[in-house]
């Protein structure tokens, strides 16, 4: 605290207020850029240039959150110069009420001088109304102040959520537990060809389905699990569609929202207890979420298909 009172304007509230407000402005402004990016890093088919724009919007949202730390102990002072220009004025004020109280018990003893007591007693009750007024003001400042915080912080959710691989925020011991107790049936994963992320949640949903996170399955169910593979390898994609069509125009046609499931039969509802729904509800509750459950004449009845796309797509 030593250190920061040599500050420039440290003990000035206006200052403070004023410098305050610029970070937190200046913290916004960059967190806006971070979105920016990562909204042309997610519509870029360069991926040279998405490397570029999402190191860009690293950059951008490490320099909002040091706006967002310098400000910090400006906003503490704030409120700390605000506490004492408070305490000052209560002071003054209670000061005054009781200059007026004396003014008006000494009226009872001289009438010539009750003009001048009322007229103390006017200019006491002033300073009170200001003070209160001045309190509404700083009331209303630190709830504008509030609210900018906690827009900072869903920017900075944001910024996690494109930050992190989906291998990192699945909860494998939810998923797994989830599907304790569950009969084993056959799973094939798939993943789209050349995205990492994609490849990294795939392999983790295999681990934990199959021999586990060290081989020996220990800490995995000890299903049957065919994969990761690459989708380029599947036989088709639709069972509409013909063998020979690309899986990158499936992508491009917006088959996306991350991810979903395939089965050999026509899908049922989803309180049915069918196998595609309880591996469902496993991912829901590891916190990944797929959309979406198609049918595919080409696999067997007891068998599903996981099928993980990339993550913004």
């Amino acid at each position: 605290m030593m250190l920061l009172t040599i500050i420039p304007n440290w003990n000035s509230i206006d200052s403070v207020r004023s410098v305050h407000s610029v970070f937190e402005l200046a913290g916004l402004v960059f967190f806006a850029l971070l979105v920016v990016a990562e909204a042309f890093s997610h519509n870029s088919k360069d991926e040279g240039r998405k490397h570029l724009l999402d190191a860009i919007g690293i950059w951008f949202f490490a320099i909002a959150v040091i706006c967002e730390i310098i400000a910090y102990p400006y906003g503490r002072r704030n409120d700390e110069l605000s506490a004492q220009v408070i305490g000052s004025l209560d002071t003054k004020a209670t000061d005054a009420a009781g200059k007026a109280t004396q003014a008006l018990n000494d009226s009872k003893d001289a009438e010539t001088k009750s003009g001048d007591a009322a007229d103390k007693a006017g200019k006491a009750l002033g300073k009170v109304d200001s003070a209160n007024r001045r309190e509404a003001i700083l009331e209303k400042q630190t709830n504008a102040l509030d609210e900018r915080i906690r827009q900072a912080k869903a920017f900075a959710d944001i910024a996690l959520a494109r930050t992190h691989p989906r291998a990192y925020r699945m909860d494998a011991k939810k998923f797994i537990d989830k599907l304790k107790g569950v009969a084993p049936f056959n799973v094939e994963i798939r993943y789209k060809p050349e995205d990492a992320e994609a490849y990294g949640l795939a392999e983790k949903i295999a681990q934990a389905l199959g021999k586990g996170f060290d081989g020996t399955g220990k800490d995995g169910l000890g299903w049957n699990v065919v994969g990761p593979l690459p989708l380029r390898d599947r036989p088709r994609f639709f069972p509409s569609g013909t063998r020979d069509v690309p899986p990158s125009t499936f992508f491009a046609a917006g088959f996306a929202y991350g991810g979903g499931f395939e089965v050999g039969g026509v899908p049922t509802e989803p309180n049915s207890g069918a196998p595609v729904w309880k591996l469902s509800d496993a991912m829901d509750a590891a916190g990944i979420h797929f959309m979406w459950i198609n049918q595919e004449v080409n696999l067997p009845a007891n068998t599903v298909r996981v099928i993980v796309l990339a993550q913004f797509d």
